[in-house]
C-alpha cells in the first residue's frame, strides 16, 4: 500500500485492465515520462509493488455511466472501499459521486486537502 500523508493507493487486479497498454493514457504518459528518462512499464511496476491490490466489486453498469470502459474503475473503487476517485476523465467526473465515493479532478483534490 502506498501511503503518503494519510492517503493510500489501490490497484485493481490485473485482469480488470487487460488492455491498459492500449489506453489513451499510456501515450500521454510516455511523452512525459520519456522526458524524465522513465517508461510507463517501469512506473507501473513500481506502483504495483507499492499499492494494495483489490478485487473489483461485481455489479452492472449504472445507467448514468456514459463510457462502459470506466466500469472497472467504479468496480475497483467500490471493491477497495475508496473514499475518492481522482481523475481527469470527463465521463467519470460528471457522476460527481458513486455509491458514496466522491469523484474529483486532481486540482480539486489537491485544493481540498490543502485547506
Amino acid at each position: 500500500m502506498l501511503q503518503a500523508g494519510g492517503f493510500s493507493t489501490y490497484l485493481p487486479v490485473k485482469s480488470c485492465y487487460p488492455n491498459w497498454k492500449k489506453s489513451w493514457l499510456v501515450p500521454h504518459l510516455e511523452t512525459r515520462l520519456r522526458a524524465r528518462s522513465r517508461t510507463v512499464a517501469e512506473v507501473m511496476a513500481k506502483h504495483r509493488v507499492l499499492a494494495t491490490v483489490v478485487t473489483p466489486a461485481k455489479f452492472q453498469a449504472p445507467s448514468e455511466l456514459r463510457d462502459l470502459e470506466d466500469l472497472p474503475v467504479l468496480q475497483s473503487a467500490v471493491g477497495g472501499q475508496a473514499q475518492t476517485i481522482i481523475t481527469g476523465d470527463k465521463d467519470l467526473l460528471v457522476l460527481k459521486e458513486f455509491q458514496g465515493i466522491v469523484i474529483v479532478t486532481p486540482r480539486i483534490f489537491i485544493t481540498t486537502i490543502a485547506h
